[in-house]
């Protein structure tokens, strides 16, 4: 009986924001099959800390895209900080990524922002080189 009242007490601990370990991130990111820069980014967010960046290709690092191409792609984001979030997901700030000169977005296999959401980077502006640098090596 304890048990089973010190496992919701738990849960309430943990932190606002959570994510992978940084080396499963780094694996999952080297898996990314589509990994581009774009500029003019806007996010919609939805209900459940669900948001989509859209904006145009202006660097291809890899995968199959052409510069130019418009490219969307559906992300967890932080909406309501009061939120708890539990999980190996990665919550992106909408605002500071509709604010950045570019972001580079890493696609896995999947279809999805690589590395439960790691693979979404705000930069200044596009690189000419993949600007994510793993933790692990």
């Amino acid at each position: 009986m304890t048990r089973l009242i010190a496992l919701p007490l738990l849960a309430l601990a943990l932190p606002a924001q959570a994510e992978l370990p940084p080396c499963v991130s780094d694996d999952l990111m080297r898996q990314a099959s589509l990994v581009v820069q774009i500029t003019d980014p806007s996010v919609e967010t939805f209900a459940n800390n669900i948001c989509r960046i859209s904006g145009t290709i202006v660097q291809v690092h890899r995968g199959a895209a052409n510069v130019g191409q418009s490219l969307t792609a559906t992300f967890d984001c932080l909406i309501d900080p009061s939120q708890a979030v539990i999980g190996g997901t990665v919550y992106s700030d909408p605002d500071a990524l509709a604010r950045a000169g570019a972001v580079e977005v890493h696609i896995g296999s999947d279809g999805y922002v690589a590395a439960n959401g790691a693979g979404l980077i705000a930069l200044n502006a596009p690189t000419q080189r993949i600007a994510w640098e793993p933790y692990c090596s």
